[in-house]
């Protein structure tokens, strides 16, 4: 029993022993691993290249951005901080004009307007002073048009006649749906047999009075302009307009004819209400196509107004054709009879039809 006891104690002597001499023979070998194998470089991570400020120096993006002068630069910086903040969304709201000159331009009111011209002549006194010469971003000139500084300066030498275009513009605009309602009636022109109703009367009846009206309504831009009107070539599409409907009527009013519509009678009313609208106008033919008024009453029964149709042909002294007309004669009741005679449409909102005179 002794010596199986003793066997026990020898052999768990022995493998405590060989497990240290184990570590100890694992830790010399790491130590000597370490001591031989190269240590790795640590590369550092290189930071991202910052976005550039306008003109703020940098590697070069082009052979313009390459010959760009440290002076160039400066002069641009210093542009940028004197107008940038100030100016930037006015110029930028003038940049599409000045490439473009018809275009119609939202200046937005007068206030704004006036404002604009003031800034174009501050840009212009120091492009011809202190920033004389500057010159583009050679990195963002191209594709952002707005840092086109040359053009800054181009625009402000410009101002006062940019500004004139503007209100220009806006004139033309104004008149655009009647040069529209021209073009219209022209391209219906053929199938219409002479009944038009497209086209846009007062224009072409009173050029000068709807000339007038904008005048008024537009007085305050064109003060700030320098207009005393609207110059002519606000119109000119227009009168383009017009004057190509007025051939083309010329040429077809010889398929139409005034044909009679109705009983012949005369009526002051009807003769008066058109030499005053149309000036110059000369009664041809009047008709009436009721025998008597036609009555019209309420729920209760009572009459609330009668009415006469008509047709009148007439013509103006600036037209080898005649005009006809329908219309419709209104006049109201009042209790113990009908009150004076009125048109239910203007002579000049009727539908015309041109046609050769009787």
């Amino acid at each position: 029993m002794k010596r199986v006891l003793l066997f026990v104690l020898l052999f768990v002597f022995c493998s405590t022993a060989q497990a240290g001499m184990f570590d100890q023979i694992k830790g010399v070998t790491d130590t000597l691993q370490k001591a031989t194998t190269p240590a790795k470089k640590t590369v550092p991570r290189t930071p991202a290249e910052p976005t550039a400020a306008p003109d703020a120096p940098g590697r070069a993006s082009s052979p313009a951005a390459a010959a760009d002068s440290k002076a160039d630069q400066k002069l641009r910086g210093d542009f940028y901080n004197a107008y940038w903040l100030k100016y930037r969304d006015l110029v930028e709201l003038y940049m599409p004009l000045y490439d473009k000159p018809d275009l119609f331009l939202v200046y937005g009111d007068t206030e704004k307007l006036a404002k604009v011209k003031a800034a174009f002549q501050d840009i212009h006194s120091g492009c011809t002073t202190k920033f004389q010469g500057v010159t583009d971003d050679p990195r963002r000139g191209r594709s952002e048009p707005i840092y086109r500084w040359s053009v800054w300066c181009q625009m402000a030498a410009q101002g006062d006649e940019l500004v004139k275009r503007a209100v220009t513009n806006k004139v033309a605009y104004l008149v655009s749906s009647i040069t529209e309602s021209y073009e219209k009636q022209s391209k219906n022109l053929a199938a219409s047999n002479g009944r038009l109703k497209d086209w846009d009367q007062n224009y072409y009846v009173d050029p000068e009075g709807t000339k007038a009206g904008i005048v008024k309504q537009m007085s305050a831009d064109l003060k700030v302009a320098g207009l005393e009107k609207p110059p002519d070539e606000a119109f000119a599409k227009t009168d383009q307009a017009l004057a190509k409907l007025l051939g083309e009527i010329k040429e077809e009013v010889k398929n139409w004819k005034c044909e009679p519509d109705g009983t012949p009678a005369s009526d002051s009313f009807v003769s008066q209400q058109y030499t005053a609208a149309f000036k110059g106008a000369k009664v041809i033919r009047n008709y009436k196509k009721y025998r008597d008024w036609k009555v019209t009453l309420n729920y209760r029964g009572v009459p609330t107004h009668r009415a006469m149709k008509g047709m009148i042909v007439f013509k103006l002294p600036n037209e080898t054709w005649c005009r006809s007309q329908e219309y419709d004669i209104i006049q109201d009741y009042q209790g113990r009879g009908y009150g004076k005679n009125y048109f239910e449409h203007s002579p000049r909102d009727g539908w015309t039809t041109m046609c050769t005179c009787p």
